[in-house]
């Protein structure tokens, strides 16, 4: 994983012209360029949500503030309706594994 430019060449086609930057070493050049991409209101919404595990696991966070309360409603929301969608799914397959036949009995 360290060096993919090794392999690069023999697994990716050459068609896909997106994976360039997998022919060439592992660097540090595109690391924090999301201060440049994000808003700082999205910075600031992904350090309230996230802000805990990302100092968990040794980031640094930039202390923008706190987003509006519009967005963090809109961003709770959005996860309530993720969260709820995800639980839907387990129930239904727990349902599902309820309604399908037992194992094979054995016929001789």
């Amino acid at each position: 994983m360290a060096e993919p430019h090794k392999i690069a060449g023999s697994t990716i086609p050459e068609r896909k012209s997106w994976h360039a930057d997998t022919q060439k070493a592992v660097t540090r050049a595109p690391s924090g360029t999301w201060q440049e991409r994000l808003e700082p209101w999205e910075i600031s919404l992904c350090q309230a949500a996230m802000g805990s595990r990302l100092r968990a696991l040794g980031y640094e966070v930039a202390g923008s503030g706190r987003p509006p309360v519009s967005v963090l409603a809109r961003y709770a929301r959005a996860a309530g309706l993720h969260r709820g969608a995800a639980l839907k799914r387990r129930l239904h397959d727990r349902v599902q594994r309820f309604s399908e036949p037992g194992p094979v009995e054995s016929q001789l």
